[in-house]
């Protein structure tokens, strides 16, 4: 997926929502980012943690609802989402809050 922009964020903070079994979120993991994933479900956070842990990698999973981010503003550099913002009750609480936590200069995909 060339618009993911997996190799750009070195360094940077990335927050993934939705990370499901964190396949994307390890390809910003390799390309050097200090990555966070969310996902509704504790299952799919123990999924996540457990492919990270197979492969050596680091990363902060935890179990939050899009819409009530539990981070400070101003926390990311980027925030990617891949299929999961639309499902949410709140589209436009979910999108606020992304906004929110973006560090200015930052970057939603």
């Amino acid at each position: 997926m060339e618009s993911a922009e997996f190799d750009q964020y070195d360094g940077k903070d990335v927050l993934e929502i939705g990370c499901g079994m964190g396949i994307d979120l390890l390809q910003f993991a390799k390309g050097g980012a200090r990555v966070t994933g969310i996902d509704l479900t504790e299952k799919a956070i123990q999924n996540t943690r457990s492919h990270f842990s197979h492969r050596g990698m680091k990363g902060t999973f935890l179990t939050m609802n899009t819409e009530k981010l539990d981070f400070p503003d101003n926390s990311f550099d980027l925030v990617y989402s891949f299929g999961v913002l639309h499902h949410t009750q709140d589209t436009q609480k979910a999108i606020n809050e992304v906004n929110r936590v973006l560090k200015p200069g930052g970057k939603a995909i």
